[in-house]
């Protein structure tokens, strides 16, 4: 059987009545369909919590003056990720254009911060070029053998 989960309201509604003890906890626990455990226990936690409300008042202003700052950096940092979007596009665009696949090849660095994977899709080269050597034979010997 799946809890019945009350809202923050209602629960709010509940200890308040009990507060004004205009009605016993179990008049207040029946007329709701309640336990009144249940009902102690939130009230526990209401007065546990109620000096908080006025705190909270006075750390408001610094709350909306972190989030003022955390929004502008949002901002920023969202200017700069479309920036660098538009340049990467730009330099796909012309790397592939200008440039030939063997000299773009020869733009990938294993020592990069940068993985190897992530270099070939910029460069727009296959990744398993970064691991070929290519082999030079020795015309000399090839014909010496033969």
């Amino acid at each position: 059987m799946k809890r019945k989960q009350y809202t923050p309201e209602f629960k709010a509604k509940v200890v308040l009545q009990v507060l004004r003890e205009e009605k016993t906890l179990g008049e207040i626990a029946a007329d709701n369909e309640l336990n009144p455990n249940q009902i102690r226990n939130w009230k526990r936690e209401f007065l546990e919590n109620a000096p908080k409300i006025f705190s909270e008042s006075r750390d408001a202003k610094e709350i909306k003056a972190k989030e003022k700052e955390m929004e502008e950096d949002y901002q920023e940092l969202l200017a700069k990720v479309r920036k660098l979007t538009v340049e990467r596009d730009w330099l796909k665009k012309n790397l592939q254009k200008y440039l030939a696949p063997i000299t773009r090849r020869s733009l990938l660095n294993v020592n990069s911060r940068l993985s190897i994977k992530r270099q070939s899709e910029l460069l727009l080269v296959n990744r398993t070029s970064a691991y070929y050597a290519p082999v030079i034979k020795d015309i000399k010997r090839h014909a010496l053998s033969n």
